[in-house]
């Protein structure tokens, strides 16, 4: 994505003035006598052969002195040098040459995890490329000039050990599984969780070996998210009347998720009673208003104030 035809600015072509002639005498050694400017495509992908076959990736390249520029030590130096290195210097040569180009960063993502279909990104999976404008199919370009990239290639079986695997796809469907707890998502809720029964199952089949292993952990780790819930709820030291207001005040925070209403653990019920009157949602507002001061009272409300709280509730979520 970006800008396109006429939209493409000076910027893109911008390069400082006092590297501009070490350059350009680099860019006549790529492109050769012959070279003809006005093909771009073969200007790319003369740039990108000069380096993928005169250069080497390293991660651990000397900086290079204070006083001197850094691509072009890079340039006419060892020829070494890691992904930064070969964007930057990819882009000034481009822009030397009339094309159009900017430096990107971001993740590579060639490792898709067999267990829930999706890929992973790593830290070490961070990188720096250049994307180019093509005038003559008026969209920009990926420019892979860092050997050994493969960007795009899927790693074969994921690239990691059977455990790492199985955890990293347990915990993405954990994370889904919370958040459609927040948000009240009923069936979502039910079916990330057989998505998550049928990543351990599909596991187990595959490593049989590894059941009297997994299992006690799968055991272990529910025990442990329930000890959690339980000392939770007995922390928050509720009983009687103010136990069932804020069971109803959890109900009214999931519908109001629902109803796209911005929502943090941190949110007070005044808080988000405002942020409903800004909206227009004026009975939502006065029902979280009657929550407040029934709910933090000196006194326990009376129950039938409760129960007529808790119809109120209801009565608005199935609106």
């Amino acid at each position: 994505a970006g800008p396109t035809g006429e939209a493409v600015s000076e910027e893109y072509l911008d390069v400082p003035a006092d590297i501009r002639p070490a350059l350009d005498e680099c860019l006549r050694a790529v492109l050769g006598p012959d070279h003809q400017p006005s093909d771009a495509r073969r200007t790319m992908a003369l740039i990108v052969r000069y380096f993928q076959e005169n250069f080497e990736y390293d991660l651990h390249t000397q900086p290079a002195p204070a006083e001197v520029d850094p691509v072009l030590a890079f340039l006419g130096g060892p020829r070494r040098g890691h992904c930064e290195l070969f964007a930057s210097a990819t882009v000034l040569l481009l822009r030397r040459a009339g094309i159009p180009a900017r430096y990107v960063t971001g993740f590579l993502c060639h490792e898709r995890l067999r267990f829930g279909g999706y890929w992973v990104s790593r830290l070490r999976d961070a990188h720096a490329w250049v994307e180019a404008y093509d005038r003559d199919r008026d969209r920009w370009v990926l420019v892979e000039s860092t050997p050994g990239t493969n960007a795009g290639v899927e790693t074969a079986g994921g690239g990691v050990n059977p455990f790492s695997a199985l955890w990293d796809s347990l915990a993405f469907h954990w994370q889904r599984l919370n958040a459609m707890l927040r948000r009240g998502h009923v069936a979502a809720l039910i079916w990330v969780g057989l998505g998550l029964l049928a990543t351990l199952l599909g596991w187990l089949f595959l490593n049989p070996w590894l059941a009297p292993v997994v299992w006690p952990l799968t055991l272990w780790l529910l025990w442990r998210w329930a000890r959690r819930r339980w000392r939770r709820r007995q922390q928050d030291g509720l009983t009687g009347q103010r136990a069932i207001l804020s069971q109803t005040y959890a109900e009214i925070c999931r519908c109001l998720v629902r109803l796209g209403v911005d929502l943090n653990p941190a949110t007070t019920p005044v808080e988000l009673a405002a942020s409903c009157r800004n909206r227009g949602m004026m009975a939502w507002a006065e029902l979280l208003e009657d929550f407040s001061r029934m709910r933090y009272a000196i006194a326990e409300p009376e129950a039938s104030e409760t129960a007529a709280f808790r119809s109120k509730a209801r009565a608005l979520q199935k609106e």
